[in-house]
């Protein structure tokens, strides 16, 4: 039985040689979609490769050459270039094809799925019942990954740091391969509910965050050390507190797309196209403004007209009156 399972494998990545393409370019645009192998349907269900999707993955590794050893600029033969089926022409330096695509599948399926048999994560026997398999864009909804990691930082002046893993991936929208590189997925996931423990130097945990932050000034140290554990994003951190109106709205309202989440202007008419200077409600913005401030002009608060900027009190009070200490108003509960 063993030796008819083996060989029904090889048969199958035998049909991987016919069906799969050479890659043109290392463009995400030109990647081949999913790819369906079967020529041995009379045995299996056909095989669905979803080229693409383990392309995206291998972003946060070595890139395409993680499968595609041999290439020269850009240009991705096929597999079947060099390996061949015949073992009279290969040897244990080169395997056979069938050989060569097992290798690179379950070098990693088997790191990653441990407890999952190998053969059944691509095989299933025709006449079996079909297992619906997940949609998904760049990595399997059963791996478990961290939400929220907490690191003593002895050395420094404040001993805590808290990295909202979750929320970057899901709020910020930001993609895994932003900030791993050169990684095998393994490290961070497990298909445990627990989540693989890890050790790194310092310099590890600094180099993925300093794209987006200012890792080597030390005036912004304090963003990230803290005395205790962070409680996450707050709108307020940005700069731009959410008031009444914005703060029951969904975050995709203003932050529209799929990509990335970048710091927007804050200047109202960025959003509010339609907004006309003498025409506008206040209450709006929360805030209703007593009787003696409704016919003032906008300028005389926010001065040349810049609704971004902290409103100023000078235009008609003494240097003691400011906002948000004294309010032109009261706000709505």
């Amino acid at each position: 039985m063993r030796i008819r399972n083996i060989l029904t494998l090889l048969l199958v990545l035998l049909g991987m040689a016919i069906g799969l393409y050479a890659l043109q370019s290392e463009s995400n645009s030109d990647l081949p979609k999913p790819v369906i192998l079967g020529s041995l349907a009379n045995i299996f269900y056909p095989v669905e490769f979803s080229h693409d999707t383990h392309a995206h993955m291998s972003e946060m590794g070595t890139g395409c050459e993680t499968c595609h050893h041999d290439f020269e600029d850009g240009d991705f033969s096929p597999c079947s270039d060099c390996h061949s089926n015949n073992p009279n022409e290969t040897d244990e330096g080169q395997p056979t094809l069938n050989g060569a695509y097992h290798r690179k599948c379950m070098t990693c399926h088997r790191e990653n799925e441990p407890k999952v048999s190998i053969c059944s994560t691509c095989h299933t026997v025709s006449g079996q019942a079909k297992p619906e398999k997940p949609e998904f864009k760049y990595h399997s909804p059963r791996l478990s990954g961290p939400e929220v990691l907490t690191f003593e930082t002895p050395d420094a002046d404040e001993p805590m740091v808290t990295f909202h893993h979750k929320e970057h991936v899901n709020l910020f929208r930001i993609e895994c391969s932003a900030c791993h590189h050169d990684e095998r997925c393994s490290k961070c996931h497990s298909y445990s509910d627990t989540p693989m423990n890890t050790i790194a130097e310092l310099k590890e945990f600094h180099v993925p965050c300093e794209s987006c932050h200012e890792t080597e000034d030390e005036d912004g140290c304090s963003f990230c050390h803290k005395s205790a554990p962070s409680k996450g994003f707050s709108h307020s951190m940005t700069g731009f507190t959410l008031k009444p109106f914005h703060a029951k709205n969904k975050c995709e309202s203003c932050h529209v797309g799929q990509e990335r989440v970048e710091r927007l202007d804050k200047t109202c008419t960025n959003c509010h196209s339609n907004f006309v200077l003498g025409e506008f409600d206040h209450a709006a913005t929360g805030l209703v403004l007593y009787e003696d401030h409704q016919e003032l002009d906008c300028y005389e608060c926010h001065i040349d007209n810049k609704f971004d900027a902290t409103p100023q009190c000078v235009e008609c009070h003494d240097d003691d009156y400011r906002f948000p200490d004294d309010l032109p108003g009261e706000y709505l509960e």
